[in-house]
């Protein structure tokens, strides 16, 4: 039985012991992670991939990206969104991690086109913008490794065992549109190899040199919500009287005449032109009118009578 202390975004207690475990990578910034006290030999591999990203001026930029199928929604950091210069639309949004609890708030999102670093496929990921992500990952140090299996795969971050910053999580929004059809494992504290379309993607247990008795545990599982705002204005776009006009033809002509015949005069008064129908079509009304007047000329003496 292991005993496990958490603790957030806290200072990390002092060293007391100098059992072989993972040594984490020292870092002054707040991080959105959980670090515990674990007697532990071995850490968890992340998946990390190079993407290339197109910025404003039509430019491909390599980011790193981390490949979670736990987050609801992708994210790109905020100094990663300003050196792509990338148009962006408001959109506030709550991120929630562990315990419910709010990790972040975002007020921005962009609209993202990137590829891998060995093709030219193109997918559209939109993400919200926030100030940080998580700490450097690997936040542990790998050890010299020797793992057959992936030998002559074309890995997504051919760099994965250096301890870097993250730009930038690809969510489920967009995991299994990536995920291809492929897994190879390795023997015990070997990470697996995913096929993927950004390449060989590597996770899971790793050997790593151990020096020290704390290890950073890199939790990344979070979802937006929505704002009010965003959901009240889809309300009334829902319940809004559409713009489309149900004007008759005889109507539209009305319109425009009153449009084109409207004018003010030097008093200032509006001067308006009543139209008039083109159809003067009366019928065949003269025989009836004809027989009308001939019968009130003969009318009986003593009333006056219609010459014709």
């Amino acid at each position: 039985m292991q005993k496990i202390k958490l603790y957030l975004r806290g200072r990390r207690p002092p060293i007391t012991s100098d059992q072989n475990v993972v040594q984490p990578l020292a870092t002054s910034q707040e991080q959105f992670c959980l670090a515990g006290q674990m007697n532990y030999s071995n850490s968890i591999l992340l998946s990390t991939a190079i993407v290339r990203v197109k910025n404003s001026q039509g430019q491909y930029v390599n980011c790193r990206a981390l490949i979670d199928g736990g987050s609801q929604t992708s994210l790109i950091t905020e100094s990663c969104s300003k050196n792509l210069n990338l148009p962006f639309y408001e959109s506030e949004n709550t991120i929630l991690g562990l315990d419910n609890k709010v990790a972040a708030y975002s007020t921005k999102r962009v609209e993202l086109q990137l590829s891998s670093h060995f093709s030219q496929d193109i997918f559209a990921v939109n993400a919200l913008v926030v100030k940080e992500l998580t700490c450097n990952l690997p936040n542990f140090i790998v050890s010299k490794f020797d793992w057959p299996h992936i030998n002559g795969l074309q890995l997504a971050d051919p760099s994965f065992y250096i301890s870097r910053p993250v730009d930038m999580i690809l969510g489920a929004d967009v995991f299994f549109d990536l995920i291809l059809y492929g897994k190879i494992s390795g023997t015990k504290n070997q990470p697996s190899a995913l096929n993927s379309k950004l390449g060989w993607l590597l996770s899971g247990k790793v050997s790593t040199a151990c020096q020290s008795e704390k290890k950073v545990i890199s939790l990344i599982n979070c979802h937006a919500l929505l704002d009010l705002q965003n959901q009240i204005a889809k309300f009334w776009e829902v319940e809004s009287i559409p713009d489309a006009s149900n004007l008759s033809e005889e109507d539209q002509r009305i319109e425009k005449f009153y449009l084109d015949h409207t004018r003010r005069n030097r008093d200032g008064r509006y001067v308006v032109s009543l139209p008039f129908k083109n159809d003067n079509a009366l019928g065949d009304s003269k025989s009836p009118s004809q027989e009308t007047i001939l019968l009130v000329g003969e009318a009986p003496s003593g009333q006056s009578r219609v010459k014709r």
